[in-house]
């Protein structure tokens, strides 16, 4: 969300509940090492800064999806993590958003696990595929899986914002294979389990098109991974041109940007 507001887009966070986006505690922790790819994958720079989001209220008035419409925007982004299956990746109010966007021709991101949202929304004038249908796609490797029990505690969480106590048995489920059937025979997916932030294959943005103004809805799960994209595979697809200020529909903002696809 830095980088965007920077390069001078207004964004619109959004939520299910409209409450504030609550990191998973093992997010910002910046001892955390990701027991199953063995690598630190929370900066203390990052986690410095989500604390101060965090202090100054930044994400504390949230709009609810259901309030958002594609026609005020011209971008939407999904966050991923783990938390991204509970009420983003399944979230049939994110799935028309998508496919507004697609049918629109307007540019589509997710992060992570919300690649998983792209799966399920639909082009109905292609035999109601997958909007990724026959696209090149990056996904969260199947490597990358945890499978031990997997709770959701949040940061900073109150009554009022409690998260939840679900325990699952790793990823709610396995991610790769869905995007592998999604895209089908005429698509590929990038989903190399070596990548890691000293060398970025195949994590995927459109963040280095947002060079000039425009306006950003952030649309974000109560159960997130982390504020910055801790875990690092996303898609991408739907590349406009933005040379003019665009308004941007965006469920989390991107890491920076490694790869764009043609």
């Amino acid at each position: 969300m830095d980088a965007l507001n920077k390069a001078g887009f207004a964004l619109t966070l959004a939520t299910e509940q409209g409450k504030t986006p609550l990191s998973l505690a093992l997010s910002v922790d910046p001892d955390f090492v990701d027991p199953v790819q063995q690598y630190n994958v929370n900066p203390p720079e990052v986690v410095k800064r989500v604390r101060e989001i965090y202090a100054k209220g930044e994400w504390d008035h949230p709009v609810t999806i259901d309030s958002v419409s594609m026609d005020d925007y011209d971008a939407i982004v999904v966050v991923g993590g783990p938390g991204s299956p509970l009420d983003l990746a399944g979230n049939p109010k994110v799935h028309r958003l998508l496919e507004k966007a697609y049918v629109t021709n307007k540019t589509i991101g997710t992060l992570c696990y919300a690649v998983g949202a792209l799966v399920w929304a639909r082009n109905p004038s292609d035999w109601n595929r997958s909007i990724i249908y026959g696209k090149q796609v990056a996904a969260h490797p199947k490597e990358w899986d945890f499978t031990g029990p997997l709770p959701y505690p949040l940061d900073g969480a109150t009554p009022d914002n409690p998260g939840t106590d679900l325990v699952t048995p790793g990823f709610v489920y396995p991610l790769s294979p869905i995007v592998v059937d999604a895209v089908g025979p005429q698509g590929k997916v990038h989903s190399n389990p070596a990548a890691n932030r000293e060398n970025p294959r195949w994590c995927t943005t459109a963040v280095r098109h947002w060079t000039v103004g425009g306006v950003v809805d952030c649309l974000w799960g109560e159960a997130r991974r982390g504020a910055f994209g801790g875990s690092r595979a996303g898609g991408c697809l739907g590349y406009p041109q933005l040379g003019r200020r665009r308004r941007v529909n965006a469920i989390h903002p991107p890491p920076k940007p490694c790869w764009r696809p043609h």
